[in-house]
């Protein structure tokens, strides 16, 4: 497991941002065919709120290209930082994309967001590192009474992907054919789902939410492809 720091860095901090790249490279280089996590606060790529890039573009175009590199080694990747709950497909630059790599968006027990508190609960194979179920446990803020004192509080576990977004699997190829099925479907159905799933159930005023006019945005900050 490589455990990296935040890399929300901006052109002043190039230097070490790119100190922290080649750090990256070289424990990758030596992975040695150990499975490997990367764990950070901030993703790099789009961000579906303002369409903005999280990090320098040239910061995360290289973090892609090391990610393409070595995706064999790299089995995970999980941010966090929105507080929602989101993903990144890490695509080469074949003719062709090919999804190599997933980064799971985990969302915040915090809900100074707008956000539901959740909490992510994954399972994962021991022999490959590879995740093979997860579930968002979110507590619904809309059901509990604010004039009473809640002795017990209920936690669901909708937000699981293989129920509430019709998936196989937890990979990049079945998060890649997730983002396909949504720009498919014409019936509405799939979007919901996403929204829901982006959204941590909640519906609070000052959450910013998926829908038809603006699913697109989210779909296209939901891809990492190297350039």
């Amino acid at each position: 497991m490589i455990n990296t720091a935040s890399l929300n860095l901006g052109s002043n901090y190039k230097p070490q941002a790119d100190a922290m790249l080649r750090w990256l490279e070289n424990n990758l280089a030596n992975a040695n065919g150990k499975n490997v996590w990367i764990l950070m606060h901030i993703p790099p790529g789009i961000n579906a709120f303002n369409k903005k890039n999280f990090w320098n573009v040239a910061s995360s175009d290289a973090f892609v290209h090391t990610i393409v590199k070595h995706a064999a080694s790299v089995k995970l990747i999980v941010a966090s930082h929105v507080h929602l709950n989101d993903f990144k497909v890490v695509y080469d630059k074949s003719r062709m994309p090919k999804p190599v790599a997933l980064l799971r968006i985990v969302p915040s027990i915090c809900s100074n967001h707008g956000n539901n508190p959740s909490f992510e609960v994954a399972e994962f194979n021991t022999a490959t590192g590879n995740i093979v179920n997860e579930t968002n446990w979110y507590l619904n803020l809309a059901t509990i009474p604010k004039d009473k004192e809640t002795q017990q509080l209920t936690w669901t576990d909708t937000l699981n992907d293989a129920r509430s977004l019709e998936m196989k699997g937890v990979s990049a190829a079945d998060f890649s054919k997730l983002i396909d099925h949504i720009k498919a479907d014409k019936t509405g159905q799939m979007i919901k789902h996403y929204a829901d799933f982006y959204d941590v159930g909640t519906r609070a005023d000052s959450a910013i939410f998926v829908n038809h006019a603006t699913y697109m945005n989210y779909l296209k900050a939901d891809s990492l492809k190297e350039k």
